[in-house]
């Protein structure tokens, strides 16, 4: 019996090694997307959630 093991697909990390997000972020990654971790997801601007920071200026408040 043979399971597939969970891996981002930008990093590589996996339930059971995730030490480069925790490099990266300060804490360990959690899974947004079926082979997506919040470390890369940050980063992603195909996702919807994306804010590229330094567009901020043109945001009005």
């Amino acid at each position: 019996m043979s399971a597939e093991i969970r891996r981002c697909r930008v990093c590589g990390c996996t339930d059971d090694d995730c030490h480069q997000c925790i490099e990266k972020t300060g804490h360990p990654c959690h899974w947004v997307e079926e082979d997506l971790c919040s470390a890369c997801a940050e980063d992603d601007p195909d996702d919807d959630d994306f804010i590229n920071k330094e567009d901020d200026d043109d945001i009005p408040f």
